[in-house]
């Protein structure tokens, strides 16, 4: 007899604007206002891309990276930025105990990586 394994269903993640205000809150304590005003300009950016017509992208996907890769490939500009400030909204999502540090696939990454 197999030992009984129980699994927690873990909810969708997505950057919706929620997160984004409170992520800024917590940054705007640390960083300062232009750096914060970047941050909101490029989450943004990330959330009409990752969350597109047909369905949203969860940051627990198995294949996020990959979104992630394709989406920054088509950026003409800021591409360092762009991953820079994803991956810490990620790193604060996993302070914050929404995201395992297992699922946050960005850790380590960087802009080279995509080149």
């Amino acid at each position: 007899m197999q030992p009984l394994q129980l699994q927690r269903r873990r909810s969708r993640i997505h950057i919706n604007r929620v997160r984004i205000r409170a992520f800024l809150a917590d940054s705007a304590a640390k960083n300062s206002p232009r750096w914060v005003y970047e941050q909101r300009l490029y989450l943004e950016w990330w959330r009409k891309r990752l969350n597109g017509e047909r369905t949203a992208v969860c940051l627990r996907q198995k294949d996020f990276l990959e979104r992630i890769a394709e989406i920054l490939q088509q950026a003409h500009s800021a591409q360092y930025h762009r991953l820079a400030v994803i991956k810490r909204f990620c790193s604060w999502l996993v302070e914050r105990g929404e995201l395992t540090p297992i699922e946050h696939q960005l850790e380590g990454l960087t802009v080279s990586f995509f080149d």
